[in-house]
C-alpha cells in the first residue's frame, strides 16, 4: 500500500506578509491521515481553519487566497508549492497573522523547514489524478491544458513587454530533486513601473528588494545576480505548481500553460475536477521516491538546498 506523508516534528518560522506588510509566526504541524492541507489562524478567536480545497478559493489578485466566510489567508501559493512538491498530503499551518511570510521570495526556504521537520509516512493511500483526455481552459489570451502523460510535466511559457523579462518557455517534468534544484530558488518578481500601482492597490506593503526581483527597463534593479536566467517563468512554474494543491490530489500529466497566472490556475483546477471523465484515480506509484528526501543527509540531495547549481 502507498501511503500518505506528514512531517516528524513542528517548525517554525517568522517574517512579514508580501502583500499585506503584516508581521508573522507560521509553524508547520504533523496532521493525521486523510487530514489534507490545513490552515489555522491562532489571532482570531476560537482558531478558525481553512482547509486547502477547491471550494475555498478567495481572492487572485497578484497571489492565491484561501478564503472561508469572511476569515482569509493571502499568499499561500510559496507554502502550498513546497508542501506539494514534497509529497506532504497532511499538514496542519498555524499562522497567528493573514499572510505567511515571504521571506526571500521562493519557495526554498519551506522546502528547507520542511525538511528539516523530516518526512514520514502514514496509513492510507495516497491517490493520483491520471489524466486519461486531454481538457483546455481559457481566459482571455491565456491558455492552460492537460494530456495524458507517465508522471507530472509542465511546460511554461510567459510574454512580458519588459525587455529584461520577454517571452520565456520552459519544460520540465517534476520530480521532487528536480523542483528542489530547478524551481524552488525562483523569486517572486514585478516590474519597477508597477510597484506605484500595487502601492496604491493596498499590495506590496512588505515588498523589497530583498524578497522580490523587479525588472527596469534597462537593468535588474536588485544588487544580486538573477538566480536563473530565466528566474520569471521558472517562478510561475512554482506559483502553479502551489495552486494545483486544490486539486486535492497529485496530478499525472503534461500540463501546459500560456501567459497564465492564479486565475487561470484555479480556473483550471475547477474545470478539471468538473470533467471526472477526463481523468481516474490511480494508487500513487513513485511514493518512494518522497522517502529518499531526508533532512539534512549526507548526500548532496540536501546541499541543492542551501548552494544550488544556479543556471548561468
Amino acid at each position: 500500500m502507498h501511503t500518505q506523508h506528514t512531517i516528524k516534528t513542528q517548525v517554525s518560522c517568522s517574517g512579514i506578509g508580501l502583500h499585506t506588510g503584516n508581521p508573522v509566526n507560521m509553524t508547520f504541524h504533523p496532521a493525521s491521515p486523510q487530514s489534507g492541507i490545513v490552515f489555522k489562524r491562532i489571532d482570531i478567536d476560537g482558531y478558525p481553519t481553512i482547509k486547502v480545497s477547491p471550494e475555498h478559493i478567495g481572492d487572485l489578485s497578484y497571489a492565491t487566497t484561501i478564503q472561508q466566510g469572511d476569515i482569509s489567508i493571502k499568499t499561500i501559493e510559496h507554502v502550498l508549492s513546497a508542501v506539494s512538491a514534497l509529497g506532504i498530503t497532511n499538514l496542519l499551518i498555524e499562522l497567528d497573522s493573514n499572510e505567511p511570510p515571504i521571506l526571500d521570495g521562493s519557495a526554498a526556504c519551506f522546502v528547507d523547514m520542511l525538511l528539516d521537520a523530516g518526512l514520514t509516512s502514514q496509513r492510507g493511500q495516497t491517490r493520483v489524478m491520471q489524466v486519461r483526455q486531454s481538457l483546455e481552459v481559457r481566459h482571455k489570451d491565456s491558455i492552460m491544458s492537460v494530456e495524458p502523460f507517465d508522471g507530472l510535466k509542465i511546460t511554461y511559457t510567459i510574454d512580458f513587454p519588459n525587455p529584461l523579462i520577454g517571452t520565456q518557455t520552459k519544460t520540465m517534468r517534476v520530480t521532487p530533486l528536480a523542483y528542489m534544484s530547478d524551481l524552488a530558488h525562483a523569486r517572486t518578481f514585478c516590474m519597477y513601473e508597477e510597484i506605484e500601482y500595487l502601492w496604491k492597490m493596498g499590495l506590496s506593503k512588505g515588498g523589497s528588494l530583498d524578497n522580490a526581483v523587479v525588472f527596469g527597463r534597462d537593468r535588474v534593479m536588485n544588487d544580486a545576480p538573477l538566480r536563473y536566467a530565466d528566474e520569471p517563468v521558472r517562478h510561475k512554474m512554482l506559483d502553479l505548481i502551489g495552486d494545483l494543491t486544490f486539486l486535492g490530489h497529485p496530478i499525472c500529466g503534461h500540463i501546459k500553460v500560456y501567459k497564465g497566472g492564479h486565475l487561470l490556475h484555479t480556473k483550471f483546477v475547477k474545470e478539471l475536477l468538473a470533467h471526472p471523465e477526463t481523468w481516474r484515480y490511480v494508487v500513487e506509484r513513485d511514493i518512494d521516491e518522497h522517502l529518499t528526501i531526508t533532512p539534512r543527509n549526507a548526500s548532496n540531495e540536501a546541499g541543492l538546498l542551501v548552494q544550488p547549481a544556479f543556471a548561468s
